[in-house]
């Protein structure tokens, strides 16, 4: 984003007009800012009237300057018509139009609430209409919501439903998915406060879901046994590639925003290094941790791609194709056990046994990494120091260990604690 102010006329003899010029994703768009001076009185090289001179008119491009950063922040690609009409709306020049979209009226709103868990739930929302797969809020291209976005008019249970289950398929558990409904919940009732739609559904009772918070679906993990087979498969072309981006995730305990786009440079000292996407933590994983665990160790499987992350290109989106394709290799691998799987259901918890392949995700690698280290005893601080958790309670949510796992890791941890009294 480049923003800058120029004469409309140079050459002016008398005063000329003041443009506001910025460049955003590689378009140049305009904007009359309603400001005249003399070009005798303007700098061209600082784009504001010359030291001393105006201090009104400088004070006054500094504030349109800020409403620009602030407006193209989270906008997309724009055309010329959508930034006067976005920035006339900033300035108070014209009222902010009805937005009776869901998507135009989430963008307009998370603009004016930076809130990340209102803009984490906009960009789920998002994914879901649109059919993208946008990683988070700033890499939405909100030209893909045109013709494709719903009326609020039009959302009904089938559509909660719908975003709940679209949620859960993402690895999102049961807690955050009831805390996404609430949301959605606020981004309606919102709107309809400021008079753009009439629907009432978000009040109604167990739209948001809040009640089921306490039911907790267990994380879906692949143990080492599972592990060890799909790493054996004999694969070639864009399956290998799946599979062998699946176990760098694994390897790696990351999302798959930070796994799917390692490059040669995180690489130094036996460890790779993420700033994550998501939450900008700065973490580093030893290269070495799975080694002699599973056949191939995360050094030999960034090696084979040129020390980066395979790339997916067949078949379009490459998370999309990384979840469609990595469930039916788990299936040939045989990951067939039955489990739990927990969905909702007009406010009511629906309970079903799948088989396993059926619910792996992009996500299962994370949690895989942090369920297998609990498992073989890493405290929970070392694996949150990976994972780039802040806190334990949060990454409990990602250790899939079952009550009798968890009842048999603290009789561990007492006998271990017995045997150490003992010997003092």
């Amino acid at each position: 984003m480049n923003i800058r102010f120029n004469l409309r006329d140079k050459q002016a003899k008398d005063k000329s007009s003041i443009i506001l010029i910025v460049r955003h994703f590689q378009k140049t768009l305009k904007l009359v800012t309603g400001l005249h001076i003399t070009p005798t009185l303007w700098d061209a090289k600082t784009n504001r009237p010359r030291r001393g001179q105006l201090p009104q008119v400088r004070e006054r491009l500094h504030q349109l300057e800020a409403i620009a950063e602030k407006v193209l922040s989270t906008a997309g690609y724009l055309e010329q018509s959508e930034f006067t009409k976005l920035m006339n709306e900033a300035t108070g020049k014209i009222e902010a139009s009805k937005t009776p979209y869901l998507l135009a009226f989430i963008r307009q709103y998370c603009e004016e609430n930076e809130r990340k868990a209102l803009r984490s739930t906009g960009t789920l929302l998002y994914n879901l209409v649109t059919g993208s797969n946008a990683a988070r809020w700033g890499l939405i291209d909100w030209k893909k919501a045109q013709g494709k976005d719903i009326k609020f008019e039009a959302i009904d249970w089938n559509f909660r439903e719908k975003f709940s289950r679209y949620c859960l398929a993402n690895g999102l558990n049961i807690a955050y998915t009831a805390a996404t409904l609430k949301r959605l919940g606020q981004f309606i009732n919102e709107s309809r406060k400021r008079g753009h739609h009439s629907n009432t559904i978000s009040i109604e009772t167990g739209f948001q879901g809040v009640k089921n918070q306490a039911v907790k679906q267990l994380p879906v993990t692949l143990t080492l046994e599972e592990l060890n087979r799909l790493a054996s498969l004999e694969l070639s072309g864009q399956d290998e590639k799946v599979r062998d981006m699946f176990l760098i995730g694994v390897f790696t305990g990351q999302r798959y925003s930070d796994y799917s786009s390692i490059k040669p440079n995180q690489i130094k000292g036996g460890g790779v290094f993420f700033r994550q996407q998501k939450t900008s933590a700065l973490v580093e994983i030893d290269m070495d941790m799975f080694t002699g665990l599973v056949p191939q160790s995360l050094d030999d499987l960034l090696a084979k791609y040129g020390n980066q992350s395979p790339t997916l290109t067949r078949g379009g989106n490459g998370s999309v194709v990384f979840n469609r394709s990595i469930k039916f290799l788990c299936r040939r691998a045989g990951i067939t056990a039955k489990i739990e799987w927990i969905t909702t259901n007009g406010g009511k918890v629906k309970t079903e046994m799948l088989e396993k392949w059926q619910v792996v995700s992009s996500h299962t690698c994370r949690r895989s990494f942090a369920t297998l280290w609990a498992k073989m005893g890493l405290p929970l601080a070392d694996i949150a120091s990976a994972t780039g958790h802040t806190t334990e309670k949060q990454l409990m949510d990602y250790i899939g260990l079952t009550h009798e796992e968890k009842r048999d890791k603290r009789r561990v941890a007492v006998d271990a604690a017995k045997a150490k009294l003992k010997a003092i």
